[in-house]
């Protein structure tokens, strides 16, 4: 099995169309094994910013990364998620235009 990591990755002003007829995307999401995300920052809203999807065994680490907008959140994704270590993440909740 391979593991695989995603660093340094920024996002400038993500955003979903304010609709909200369906799930927000997702920004950096996982559905695998062995997989790191860290220094993966955006600005932007209406986002799952950092997620695991359902039923995945990890191991997974978030860390060390920053969002900031409106309506962001980040967690396991519907359904339960193990193996997860969550460090060092922000969310602020505005920014500026």
């Amino acid at each position: 099995m391979a593991a695989i990591t995603i660093e340094n990755v920024e996002g400038d002003h993500i955003d979903t169309p304010l609709k909200k007829s369906h799930a927000a995307p997702f920004a950096f999401e996982v559905d695998g094994q062995q997989v790191r995300i860290e220094h993966c920052n955006l600005t932007g809203r209406l986002n799952h910013v950092w997620a695991t999807q359902p039923r995945v065994a990890g191991p997974y680490v978030f860390r060390d990364s920053w969002a900031k907008g409106s309506d962001l959140d980040a967690g396991a994704h519907q359904r339960w998620a193990t193996g997860t270590l969550w460090e060092q993440l922000t969310l602020v909740g505005k920014y500026d235009d």
